[in-house]
């Protein structure tokens, strides 16, 4: 069975970085950021009380696989009733064809907004295992002011000092929400850039 990876984390914590040492494993198939669940899930209900794939995912899908990985043959065999249980079991598929492809056995999913949906994931993703990535506040703030300033057309505006400051406490609680769970493991960023390799084993140790 393939292993499902993800990563998850605050915007600007340094999950490029990690999902780039990741991918230099033999047996790691890596994809660029699907924002899948962002697409997927509804925000308003009732759609996601009965479980409804928003409608924003059709032209998200179509831009994904076509555009951004150039897979248009994989628009097909969508199931035809709109359920994002069923929709969630077809993208695994998919990631689990493409990494087939590639002769890799496990596949590496980095989103950091993924965190809001880390309960479809468990739903819906079987032998998933979880990496969150953690970074000091006071560097991550500084990140996201800074490229939120730089960039304001790709975040939707400048963020204010406030506003970083809620999105990498919220990034936090809800790791630590996780923390204790047997296929949720963390890492710190720092330790990251200080000992890459011996991040690289033990994240290897924890999916086998």
């Amino acid at each position: 069975m393939t292993n499902n990876i993800f990563i998850v984390g605050c915007p600007r914590s340094g999950t490029t970085l990690l999902q780039s040492i990741l991918a230099a494993h033999s047996d790691i198939a890596s994809f660029p950021e699907t924002k899948f669940f962002q697409h997927l899930v509804p925000a308003k209900q009732p759609w996601k009380t009965l479980g409804m794939v928003s409608r924003r995912f059709p032209p998200y899908v179509d831009n994904f696989l076509v555009k951004e990985i150039g897979n248009p043959e994989l628009l097909a065999n969508w199931p035809p009733l709109p359920f994002i249980s069923l929709y969630s079991r077809r993208f695994a598929e998919i990631l689990t064809t493409l990494a087939a492809q590639q002769g890799k056995t496990i596949w590496l999913e980095k989103t950091p907004e993924h965190r809001y949906y880390i309960k479809e994931i468990e739903k819906y993703f079987a032998n998933v295992k979880i990496i969150h990535l953690l970074r000091s506040g006071a560097d991550v703030v500084a990140s996201l002011y800074e490229v939120t300033h730089k960039y304001p057309q790709l975040w939707h505006g400048k963020w204010d000092v406030d506003l970083c400051v809620n999105i990498w406490l919220e990034a936090v609680e809800i790791s630590r929400y996780h923390l204790g769970k047997k296929h949720h493991i963390f890492v710190q960023y720092e330790q990251l850039v200080e000992q890459p390799q011996a991040v690289a084993e033990k994240l290897c140790q924890f999916w086998g």
